[in-house]
């Protein structure tokens, strides 16, 4: 075979692989770090693995690695698809939460995994507030929320955890782990 033939294809899945980022760490239960994707507030779309390894050996701190929507109002509303250790479960849960100011958040579980094992997902939304979730091969889901995206982050407590994305996002981890455990 012509090597000048293969030479585009190799190209393209070394384009590939270098374009992925990965953010992994180790919080303690908690304390947590979270760090803004650059450039993805209104409109995104994030698409990769979520995995969280060990979870904090306390158990009266959640462990989990969040994907955060937010928007810039008075009124504190967010979104965030996160994977969750759970009290009624030894399994992970993922499940997407909506915030809306100090109203009782709107959540529903999608998928469950044992902790160790990476979820599959990805994650789309627009600046009009629809949001497409789509993990492990399922149907997506598909929400319109009453709020306009501004800033997207990722969220890590109380465990060991990584996101691996497929995609060019940049994340800026300017904010050091949270020093002080909360109470």
């Amino acid at each position: 075979m012509n090597i000048c033939r293969l030479l585009p294809l190799v190209l393209s899945v070394l384009a590939a692989a270098a374009s992925a980022t990965t953010f992994e760490r180790h919080v303690q239960g908690g304390r947590f770090v979270e760090c803004e994707f650059v450039g993805l507030g209104s409109k995104g779309d994030v698409s990769g693995e979520l995995l969280i390894s060990q979870t904090s050996t306390d158990p009266k701190w959640a462990a989990g690695i969040a994907l955060r929507l937010q928007d810039n109002s008075k009124f504190q509303v967010s979104f965030r698809l996160a994977l969750l250790s759970v009290t009624t479960s030894k399994n992970l849960e993922l499940r997407y939460e909506y915030f809306a100011g100090s109203r009782r958040p709107v959540t529903e579980a999608l998928a469950e995994v044992p902790v160790g094992q990476s979820l599959p997902f990805r994650l789309t939304w627009d600046e009009t507030g629809r949001i497409t979730i789509s993990v492990a091969g399922r149907d997506p889901r598909n929400l319109l929320l009453d709020f306009n995206p501004t800033m997207a982050t990722v969220l890590i407590t109380g465990a060991s955890a990584k996101l691996k994305t497929e995609g060019r996002e940049v994340l800026g981890c300017t904010q050091k782990e949270d020093p002080k455990p909360a109470k």
